[in-house]
């Protein structure tokens, strides 16, 4: 039998709201003057056919008036706008079991909400996450690569790589939107096995590259019908050019002969170059 060591010393546990929870994502509502839906609630989904336990492990769960106390604990929550006190932190349990957390469901979030994006790793079955400001830490990865088929950091300065996001990104994805996500950096291009994508909005953030660098990376990875919508980046070039961060909007169509570029001018690609036409 090895050694052991007891003692008699009177153990101290603090108060720490910044502990880390095992097998749970924590969401931390730092209080502010005035509450409203923006500041004061999260959509949560589960899995179909599955549940999640919720828990405000400080505060409580109220409604979208703010007036009522509506418990501390929902046992067995499927899709929900979750309303919750002032500077409420919540619990969610079982996290192989989450689809969807979003801090921005039809709703301008103001950014007080903090989050570990760690946490996310090991949410196996998650497939949309929202979220927004600059309260969010850690790092973008998951167990199971590839899940996402919606991904939204809007307002932002977590940093992460155009890599780190293609890694996350299911080839069903449809939507990526990075606005004002100003520490996303890397070349466009890395997102191009994301071939199911409609949207993509990367104004005001770090990526660099070209336009066509990533429609014919998705174009030579299989994609040959179906439309895209990208607003470019201060970074991206398009035709030679940058366009700023003011919302250049460019529609894109696939097909198996070509692809075909819209913006204020029209380019296209024919399998080994582009003209303008």
């Amino acid at each position: 039998m090895g050694k052991c060591l007891v003692t008699r010393l009177n153990g101290v546990v603090s108060s720490n709201d910044n502990l880390k929870v095992l097998d749970a994502v924590v969401i931390k509502f730092n209080a502010v003057e005035t509450q409203n839906e923006n500041n004061s609630s999260v959509v949560i989904q589960s899995v179909s056919g599955k549940t999640l336990r919720v828990e405000c492990i400080v505060g409580n769960f109220t409604d979208s008036t703010f007036a009522k106390n509506t418990g501390s604990v929902i046992e067995s929550l499927t899709n929900s706008k979750l309303y919750v006190s002032n500077g409420a932190i919540i619990k969610i349990s079982s996290k192989q079991n989450i689809s969807k957390v979003s801090f921005a469901d039809a709703i301008t979030d103001e950014g007080n909400k903090v989050i570990d994006i760690s946490d996310f790793k090991y949410c196996k079955n998650l497939t949309n996450l929202l979220v927004v400001g600059n309260n969010l830490t850690g790092k973008l990865e998951m167990a199971e690569k590839n899940k996402l088929t919606l991904l939204l950091i809007n307002r932002s300065d977590f940093y992460a790589t155009t890599q780190e996001i293609a890694n996350v990104l299911s080839p069903n994805a449809n939507t990526l939107n990075l606005t004002k996500a100003v520490n996303v950096k890397g070349d466009v291009s890395l997102l191009s096995n994301a071939i199911g994508l409609q949207y993509l909005y990367l104004t005001y953030t770090g990526i660099s590259g070209t336009v066509e660098s990533i429609l014919e990376a998705m174009w030579k990875n299989g994609r040959k019908d179906g439309k895209l919508v990208i607003t470019t980046g201060n970074s991206l070039f398009f035709d030679g050019k940058t366009h700023g961060d003011y919302g250049y909007t460019i529609s894109v169509t696939f097909s198996s002969s070509e692809i075909v570029a819209v913006s204020n001018i029209t380019r296209t690609f024919d399998g080994s170059t582009w003209t303008n036409s």
